[in-house]
């Protein structure tokens, strides 16, 4: 994978197309997520059901990329659409907003990702 197909990757990302992102994904596909672990199907049907209540964006600080790994620094922005009592990083509530920095790793095999691990540091408040 080269920069540019990961960056139209993110861009569909922060787009929400979701059926479109996942199919960036191998079927085993792992999702780890401040702590959460999930695989396969579970990892779309979660993004599906938790971006239904939440709008997110990523702008990327640093990213490094090759063949077979990515490693993104991103400058995250989240607004919740609904009451979100279960996020991996944290609850929020209708209308919070908040920032973060997210570090997210990817695996690749053939082009698409098949590990994905995100960590951050705790979130900022812009509204609530």
């Amino acid at each position: 994978m080269n920069r540019e197909a990961f960056l139209a990757y993110l861009e569909l990302y922060n787009a929400g197309s979701w059926d479109a992102v996942c199919q960036w994904y191998t079927d085993d596909i792992v999702f780890e997520s401040f702590g959460h672990r999930m695989a396969g199907p579970a990892v779309r049907e979660f993004l599906l059901r938790l971006h239904q209540g939440m709008r997110d964006h990523l702008a990327v600080r640093t990213l490094l990329i090759d063949d077979r790994h990515a490693a993104l620094e991103a400058d995250a922005r989240i607004e919740a659409l609904s009451d979100l009592p279960s996020l991996p990083a944290g609850p929020m509530h209708k209308g919070d907003i908040v920032s973060t920095r997210m570090f997210i790793f990817y695996d690749i095999v053939d082009g698409k990702f098949s590990h994905i691990r995100v960590a951050g540091w705790p979130p900022n408040k812009i509204k609530a």
